[in-house]
């Protein structure tokens, strides 16, 4: 059984073609987990609410919420006692600041309850609220019982779903104001998403799983070189595992990948290589326009969709079919790029430069 054929000597570059019949149509939207303050719902222990319209009136287009209070799905009310972590770091207790009644033991049942019910949901992402003792995913602080802080750690109901949804792309509601780690969460989703739709589409073969490789090839080029090489040498040699296996270790790195931010320099490497694929074919005009656009991409001028839905319309003039299959050109719904928050100025110009 033969895998795809990687050239790495510098100077070359090589878009791996395993498309054939196995090009399959991607779902259009997805569904994505969030705390239900974020939503604007008046849920929080004060009656008030956390609504972050620039993410969530912005998606609603592309995205079905599931929002998810464990606070309020396990019975306690609003307003209510606000509660905090307390004890260990490793091993916090859910406890009310002033009466220090502890809810750890009802916020597992529920949590528990929440985990059935959201596995048959295939989400395809999850956004918690920054510092809640339930929801907050990093650094949220954790007391002794004299009040004093002794760590940080993880709210309960997010430190759940994180351990039973381990591939599951996460994030903090307060980090997608920024640029690019919105863009690098929108890649995480589609690209859990898009796995997921190849694992439910049975059967599941050599072939499928190879043409999904060489349509991600270069998303994960960008993101981990190292491991997009590895999962290329395990389909080299795909006959060394019963295929579930293979198929189940694939998704595994495929994500781990994906989690490694890249850096603006390295998307430009890689948008400057495609182009190679193509530049002489193209006019010195559209050679120079390229080169203007991936500079204002490295200078923070434009997001990363910019470069890169320029490089699909050359490739798509030119009909460049394995070109334009490649994910990292078309990674998430494109308006995505341009959410308003603090980079609008950006993100006019990015869109000015599509004209």
């Amino acid at each position: 059984m033969h895998g795809t054929t990687e050239d790495h000597r510098p100077g070359s570059f090589h878009v791996p073609n395993l498309l054939g019949t196995a090009m399959e149509m991607e779902r259009k939207s997805v569904r994505l987990g969030i705390s239900r303050c974020l939503m604007g719902e008046q849920v929080r222990y004060d009656g008030g609410h956390k609504h972050a319209s620039f993410l969530v009136d912005a998606l609603r287009a592309y995205v079905e919420w599931v929002p998810v209070c464990p606070e309020v799905e396990a019975g306690l009310g609003v307003p209510r006692e606000p509660m905090q972590l307390m004890g260990s770091p490793e091993h916090p207790r859910l406890v009310t600041v002033h009466s220090r009644r502890d809810y750890t033991a009802r916020m597992q049942h529920v949590t528990a309850r929440c985990v059935r019910e959201l596995d048959a949901l295939d989400l395809a992402g999850y956004i918690f609220k920054k510092g809640s003792p339930s929801c907050g995913l990093h650094q949220v602080g954790v007391y002794d019982w004299q009040g004093n802080v002794t760590g940080t750690g993880t709210g309960l109901f997010a430190r759940t779903i994180r351990r039973h949804f381990a591939l599951l792309p996460v994030e903090e509601d307060i980090h997608l104001r920024e640029l690019t780690h919105r863009e690098h969460f929108f890649e995480r989703v589609w690209g859990y998403r898009r796995w997921k739709d190849f694992l439910h589409r049975q059967p599941i073969t050599y072939a499928r799983l190879a043409a999904f490789h060489a349509r991600n090839y270069c998303l994960l080029l960008v993101h981990h070189h190292k491991q997009c090489r590895r999962l290329g040498a395990m389909l080299a040699q795909a006959d060394r595992w019963p295929l579930h296996v293979l198929a189940q270790r694939y998704g595994v790195l495929f994500m781990e990948a994906l989690s490694v931010k890249p850096t603006r320099r390295q998307h430009a490497r890689l948008l400057r290589r495609l182009g190679t694929v193509f530049q002489a074919d193209l006019s010195s005009a559209d050679r120079t326009r390229l080169l203007d656009v991936l500079h204002e991409y490295e200078q923070r001028r434009v997001p990363l969709l910019v470069p890169i839905l320029l490089v699909r319309r050359y490739a798509r003039r030119l009909g460049l079919r394995v070109v334009q299959a490649q994910t990292y050109l078309d990674p998430f719904p494109k308006r995505l790029a341009f959410l308003g928050s603090r980079t609008g100025d950006c993100d006019r110009k990015g869109e000015n430069l599509l004209q």
